[in-house]
């Protein structure tokens, strides 16, 4: 009886910050409608997970490293006085993303451009609540935040290199180096622009396969770590650059085994290494190599830095 007096105490003291000023008034209509879209990214993000997808980790990474922000500079943001005029423009924006919202939720119901609504009353928050400077303050924590609200960032991306490359350009390089391996060990394996080729049949690269989706996590991976650990900008590359490398490195294996299941141990081995049980496997290892490697990197130049100034 006492817990549920005290919930219901909690609760009227929350509706009543929530309505007691003007601004409260507008966080409060905002986030309400931001929860509205909340079961739909919900929905999308176990749907990439039961899929074999990796990128709910950078949704999340980007999530996490915006509210560690926040909270590490609550006193800071406190001090901030807003100016009426960048309070307003937040309200204008806030306005304009709940009525995208709204169409797209309501009529249209097209997924990404809720998110980019969604992404816009958020931006409207953080401008009314803290003002211009805190995009000015914290650009990049506060750029991955809303990047996290999208719940296909792999999609975005993938178009993005198709149109800045020649169509299927890694899916052909992945195919030529899968068919050297299989020759490697044995194999009478060729390429031919996105297919392996051998004599028993081909199998075809394609987008899933070609390793872009991992090295997109694991470059991400790199960026949350980076900042995670206060690392400076030169090692927060490196880090980003040795997961893409490692992640395409190791798809290598990964075609190689595919092709031998897809020619030589049937049609349910193939499904199972190309599925969703394969595909979260070699996330896992892929995980795994990526995050000893470099925990022992940054212990081993912490170690160094530390003796060296002994």
């Amino acid at each position: 009886m006492t817990l549920r007096k005290s919930a219901k105490n909690r609760a009227i003291q929350l509706l009543n910050q929530s309505t007691k000023t003007a601004h409260c008034r507008w966080i409060t209509i905002a986030i309400l409608v931001i929860l509205c879209y909340l079961p739909t990214w919900g929905i999308g993000i176990i749907n990439g997970i039961w899929n074999g997808s990796a990128q709910s980790v950078l949704n999340f990474g980007f999530f996490g490293l915006g509210i560690q922000v926040f909270l590490q500079n609550q006193k800071t943001l406190r001090s901030w006085s807003v100016q009426k005029d960048d309070r307003v423009l937040g309200y204008l924006i806030i306005v304009m993303g709940i009525i995208s919202f709204c169409f797209f939720h309501g009529i249209q119901k097209i997924i990404s451009l809720q998110a980019l609504s969604v992404m816009v009353i958020a931006a409207g928050i953080f401008l009314s609540t803290w003002g211009v400077q805190v995009f000015q303050k914290f650009p990049l924590s506060i750029g991955l935040f809303l990047v996290g609200i999208y719940p296909d960032i792999q999609l975005v991306l993938t178009r993005t290199c198709q149109f800045l490359t020649s169509p299927d350009l890694l899916e052909c390089i992945m195919a030529r180096l899968g068919s050297l391996g299989l020759s490697g060990i044995g194999y009478k394996a060729t390429a031919q622009a996105a297919y392996i080729l051998l004599p028993e049949g081909s199998v075809f690269v394609g987008s899933g396969c070609s390793g872009f989706h991992m090295a997109m996590v694991l470059t991400g991976m790199g960026v949350l770590i980076g900042r995670f650990m206060t690392l400076t900008w030169r090692k927060t590359f490196g880090l980003m650059l040795f997961g893409w490398a490692l992640s395409l490195v190791l798809n290598i294996p990964r075609i190689m085994l595919m092709s031998i299941a897809a020619i030589h141990w049937g049609k349910d081995s193939f499904d199972f290494w190309h599925g969703p049980i394969g595909g979260q496997l070699f996330a896992g290892l892929l995980f795994t190599i990526y995050y000893y490697v470099v925990m022992w990197a940054i212990d081993r130049k912490s170690t160094s830095t530390s003796a060296s100034k002994d």
